[in-house]
């Protein structure tokens, strides 16, 4: 997506709802506050802009409106490549103080309409707290390119609410520092990088779902008599593992855990 897309759907977005001003909260809000030559291709390659009516009623039906016209497999989306998803000004778990930091998008291109873009650390923690596989590569590739301060994203982690296991997830002392988890994120996410033990991160039994789930099972599954009601996946060895060391060979990697 480019800085004209996201003005586009801003245009498009606030002629729906009839209000001169929307809330961009999505990774796409980067584009605000940097420009896709200055952005790594990484983070731009989301096709979705996450946007919420800044006075919409409890069942948000304006967000719902904006699904419906500008949302996934809508003609928008058909015509022009990328789609609005329209959410509540709740839905990202941000950081105390993130309305007094938007960024401001206004121009031609969104005929006099206002963007409020989250700021880029907001979008980044935003992320972390989401912790899904593509916002960890997101705020990771952004993180390279030196357009994130780590120091600024720990101050402002502890202005967020979180619970006690979130806030150990983000904030653990013991691990490395995000640039550290990130790269070597990276070189064991390569399809072409074995992981210790000798099993490959990727295009491997032993990284696909049902694998991990039959080694996360007690070891009493392996007897279980399997009918037709209670069958359980099948249990997948890999070659390169020593039986002593297969339940504990695979580990979920947190890229991002701010020292």
């Amino acid at each position: 997506m480019r800085r004209a897309d996201l003005e586009h759907t801003i245009r498009a977005a606030t002629e729906i709802i009839a209000q001169d001003a929307i809330l961009i909260i999505g990774s796409q809000a980067i584009l605000c506050t940097y420009s896709e030559a200055q952005l790594p291709a990484e983070a731009t390659m989301s096709f979705e802009v996450d946007m919420a009516p800044l006075d919409d009623d409890d069942a948000e039906s304006l967000a719902t409106r904006i699904d419906g016209i500008l949302g996934e497999w809508s003609l928008f989306h058909q015509t022009h490549g990328y789609y609005v998803q329209g959410v509540s000004t709740t839905t990202a778990r941000l950081p105390r103080g993130w309305a007094e930091r938007l960024v401001r998008v206004s121009g031609a291109n969104t005929n006099g309409r206002v963007g409020l873009c989250l700021d880029a650390h907001d979008i980044c923690l935003s992320k972390l707290v989401a912790h899904r596989e593509k916002d960890l590569r997101f705020v990771g590739t952004l993180i390279e390119a030196k357009l994130i301060d780590l120091s600024v994203l720990k101050a402002r982690l502890d202005d967020m609410d979180l619970d006690g296991a979130t806030h150990r997830r983000l904030y653990d002392p013991s691990s490395l520092t995000s640039d550290e988890h990130w790269r070597t994120s990276q070189e064991w996410s390569r399809p072409s990088a074995p992981r210790p033990g000798g099993y490959r991160a990727r295009g491997s039994p032993s990284h696909s779902p049902r694998w991990r789930w039959a080694h996360a099972q007690p070891a009493a599954t392996t007897t279980h008599r399997r009918t037709a009601a209670t069958r359980r996946a099948p249990i997948i060895y890999h070659p390169g593992l020593d039986r002593r060391e297969r339940p504990t060979a695979v580990r979920t990697l947190h890229p991002y855990r701010l020292r």
